[in-house]
């Protein structure tokens, strides 16, 4: 997943866009590994669509905003519904709200060392990929 979110992170850093089929091609991956979920312990396919659902919800949301506003993009939307397939709701929604600091918190700095003005986009995933991969570092330290 962070090898993937990395290369999606630079497209976004470069082109400030994401080519469409790669997060089509991951969310079909994720889908293909939820049915699997599904048919290796149907016992638990309650439970397994719950954690789903609870998952997509931040994804949702960004998707939301994309279409009604336009400051996000629908791509950034959805690489979070297909981390929210792959992991759990909190892991997703805290994943979703540091990564949101930390872009504040570049945003307000560029804005103080007049890098940026107050309309400068910004891309979202390099952001999104390095909330992730210290997740990953913490876990694993």
């Amino acid at each position: 997943m962070l090898i993937y979110l990395m290369i999606l992170a630079v497209f976004d850093w470069r082109e400030k866009k994401v080519p469409l089929m790669l997060p089509v091609f991951g969310l079909a991956a994720a889908f293909m590994n939820l049915f699997y979920d599904l048919y290796h312990d149907p016992a638990e396919w309650k439970w397994l669509l719950a954690a789903a659902f609870l998952g997509i919800i931040p994804g949702i949301l960004m998707l939301a905003v994309a279409g009604l506003t336009g400051k996000a993009g629908c791509g950034d939307g959805m690489v979070l519904l297909i981390i929210g397939l792959l992991t759990d709701y909190k892991s997703c929604i805290l994943l979703l709200c540091f990564s949101m600091l930390l872009m504040s918190v570049f945003c307000i700095s560029m804005l103080l060392l007049k890098k940026a003005k107050r309309n400068t986009r910004l891309p979202y995933l390099p952001f999104l990929t390095a909330v992730y991969a210290a997740g990953i570092l913490v876990r694993h330290c």
